[in-house]
């Protein structure tokens, strides 16, 4: 009979960390996109260049949030590095 093994609380705690980075990088993409389609319907031009201020700063925040989902970067926060 083969023996399941379980992942050890260290793999746990990074695969949650992961998960989390990753989550919360899908959803300042949708945002980002969100706030592009707001910019492309229009409005007010105050409002259109809000939009599209917010699209970057989105873009800006998956980015660095991709940057840290990398292995090394899940384990030390993982450690509480």
């Amino acid at each position: 009979m083969t023996e399941i093994r379980l992942p050890t609380t260290d793999a746990r705690i990074e695969q949650g960390v992961r998960a989390g980075l990753m989550a919360a990088a899908k959803w300042c993409a949708d945002e980002a996109t969100r706030c592009d389609d707001a910019a492309r319907w229009g409005g007010s031009r105050r409002y259109v260049s809000d939009c599209k201020a917010a699209a970057y700063a989105l873009r800006n925040a998956y980015s660095k949030i991709m940057t840290a989902a990398d292995p090394a970067t899940v384990a030390r926060i993982a450690k509480g590095d």
